[in-house]
């Protein structure tokens, strides 16, 4: 028997509910016993948000259904609802896109990594504050600072091997109110990608030897602080989904607009899903750059001259972008709700 596609309504926060438990569990009202029975393993539960107006996501029902009245959801002030008419499900595919630098209308990604692991650190180096007078009564925390972001540039350089890829960006220079005053500490933030764990591992011991080195070599009175900000997974897209969704991309656009491309060294949480989920999962760019002022940088070598995410001047072209990216991914969500 072919399986059935079953559209269920609810609200944000119930989603947001279902979504926490890694959709791996979806109830049914009380009232709606009789649907839930009509229900069976196989089929589509296509989630629609009330209020908000929009569809969530879709899961596939792999379980017969069960009673269960322990509290999951939220439901409706002043109406509790243990939604008893249970089923175990599980996400079958995580789509997801982001704009980039490229030709406005095109979409490109790949099989494999995508996006690579990011982690970003806090550093406080401790010195001694003096007169700016008499630098010779101080530990000054400023030159302590200033050599470790030096030193810090040789890990890519000279740390990592040619046919690897890490990158370490220094953001972040804090220290000292005014210009005659050396203070006693200095903040610096970092960041780091990889697309390789072993890479990862040594960039981030690199990190720890070269500001605990740089802090002793300065006479700190106290070794520095390092303190994890946040970190994301390298994210990798999964080859059997990601042909599909290429499939369903070129039959869709024209040939020229879909594009195979490398990883990127931008990160995203967006691994963190099909990880947790444990589902397949695909992610993709979309351009958003003039098509002609793209081609005219092409042509002079001039591409990294473009604004790119996160600068000021990064501002994407509405049309056709915006009608791109809402194709495409709806494009690749029929290649799984269609069949």
């Amino acid at each position: 028997m072919a399986s059935k596609t079953w559209i269920l309504t609810g609200s944000p926060e119930n989603f947001a509910a279902t979504r926490e438990h890694g959709f791996r569990v979806i109830g049914m009202k009380e009232g709606r016993r009789n649907m839930a029975q009509q229900m069976e393993p196989g089929d589509l539960i296509v989630f629609y948000l009330t209020r908000v107006k929009a569809f969530g996501g879709a899961v596939r029902i792999t379980g017969d259904m069960y009673e269960d009245r322990s509290k999951l959801w939220p439901g409706k002030p002043g109406k509790p609802d243990p939604y008893p008419w249970r089923f175990e499900t599980k996400p079958e595919v995580v789509l997801g896109q982001h704009v980039m630098v490229g030709p406005a209308g095109a979409v490109a990604g790949s099989a494999g990594p995508i996006t690579s692991a990011a982690d970003s650190l806090q550093i406080r180096v401790f010195g001694r504050g003096a007169h700016g007078s008499m630098p010779q009564a101080s530990i000054d925390p400023i030159v302590m600072a200033a050599a470790i972001v030096l030193r810090l540039q040789t890990i890519v350089s000279r740390e990592v091997a040619a046919t690897d890829s890490a990158v370490v960006t220094v953001g972040v220079l804090q220290a000292g109110t005014k210009e005659n005053v050396i203070p006693d500490e200095a903040i610096i933030k970092l960041n780091v990608r990889t697309f390789d764990e072993a890479v990862r591992k040594h960039v981030l011991a690199a990190i720890e030897r070269i500001v605990n080195a740089e802090a002793q070599a300065s006479g700190a009175p106290r070794p520095p602080e390092i303190t994890p900000l946040d970190s994301y997974p390298l994210n990798v897209n999964d080859k059997q989904a990601s042909d599909r969704v290429a499939q369903a991309l070129r039959a869709h656009f024209p040939p020229d607009w879909v594009r195979h491309t490398g990883p990127a060294p931008a990160s995203e949480d967006f691994g963190c899903f099909g990880t947790e989920w444990n589902a397949p999962s695909v992610y993709w760019f979309v351009g958003g750059t003039d098509p002609a002022i793209y081609a005219k940088a092409k042509v002079a070598g001039r591409i990294n001259d473009l604004p790119v995410n996160h600068s000021p001047l990064f501002a994407p072209v509405i049309h056709p972008t915006l009608e791109t990216g809402v194709e495409a991914m709806a494009v690749a969500a029929l290649a799984w709700l269609a069949k």
